[in-house]
């Protein structure tokens, strides 16, 4: 979200706490201590994005910076208004041990794909090229359930032979280290989809 659009959305979330009423004979309700509660985090976003913050208004950024960094949820040089942009992709192995190393600390359900990236007799991406594009999209929707190898058939011969691959692309699924399904054949995202949902119920939750 670009600073134009999470200050529209700031300015939004605003005008609709301001709308929540105080109460009536006097007493506050707890909605409207809570809209307080937002507005004035709202509104220490909106002078922030507007170059206009104080003092006061940094140490607050800086509370929740902190918070964010010590859960993890932000790396150490990265504030939630200026976080990184993270791509997650199968992550392709260089060699045969960079492949025993990666596939050793996987998560239990891991899809290794063997690859010979070309194109096709009409100058197309082939079928291995196609079904990197595949998981490539598929990693984020899996990220930190599902890791997805990429295995280059001709820098991991011995990987290759272990598990006889013979031709690209080779997908197999393992799950805890043991091989559930294999497939040498094309498939559409919606396909790899199912069958990770199939392997694991959990992803369908």
């Amino acid at each position: 979200m670009i600073k134009a659009e999470l200050l529209t959305l700031v300015e939004a979330r605003i005008t609709l706490a301001e709308q929540v009423p105080a109460g009536a004979n006097g007493k506050t309700s707890n909605r409207y201590d809570m809209a307080k509660g937002k507005l004035s985090v709202f509104r220490v976003l909106k002078r922030t994005l507007q170059g206009k913050a104080t003092a006061e208004d940094l140490g607050t950024l800086d509370a929740i910076n902190d918070t964010l960094q010590a859960l993890k949820i932000l790396e150490s040089d990265e504030t939630f208004l200026n976080r990184k942009e993270k791509t997650v992709k199968a992550i392709t192995v260089s060699d045969d041990d960079d492949f025993n190393s990666e596939f050793s600390k996987a998560n239990p359900l891991v899809l290794v794909e063997f690859s010979r990236p070309g194109v096709n007799e009409y100058n197309e991406p082939d079928h291995s090229t196609r079904t990197g594009a595949i998981l490539d999209e598929l990693a984020p929707e899996f990220e930190g359930t599902v890791v997805m190898l990429r295995v280059p058939m001709d820098s991991c011969a011995a990987t290759v032979q272990q598990y006889n691959v013979t031709v690209a692309p080779t997908v197999i699924f393992f799950k805890n280290g043991v091989k559930l399904k294999e497939t040498a054949d094309f498939h559409l995202k919606s396909w790899y989809r199912t069958e990770i949902k199939k392997l694991d119920p959990k992803q369908s939750v």
